[in-house]
């Protein structure tokens, strides 16, 4: 059995295509946003112990990464990822 779909059948699988990639793209700039918030928290924590620097989390920085590629970013986010650079998404995503 084949089917033949209309205009209409296509331009339906488009549209609704188009909008389930972009409830994903802003879920993935709405986690990344989550994600950042986080690290800065981290960022500006302080440890137990005076002059301790703060740690901030690997796990979270490889999830963003792997959520910036899911975004399409891997040109200059993947690399800010890389070298955890928190102030680039910041800039980026306008998180203080």
């Amino acid at each position: 059995m084949t089917m033949c779909y209309t205009s209409k059948h296509l331009l339906y699988f488009t549209l609704v295509g188009l909008m389930r990639d972009t409830r994903a793209c802003l879920a993935c700039r709405e986690a990344i946003e989550h994600f950042v918030t986080a690290l800065n928290l981290q960022r500006n924590s302080r440890g137990p112990l005076a002059g301790q620097k703060a740690i901030m989390s690997d796990n979270i920085w490889t999830t963003m990464r792997i959520t910036v590629a899911l975004l399409g970013r891997t040109d200059d986010l993947c690399d800010a990822c890389d070298a955890h650079d928190l102030d680039r998404f910041n800039r980026e995503f306008n998180v203080e």
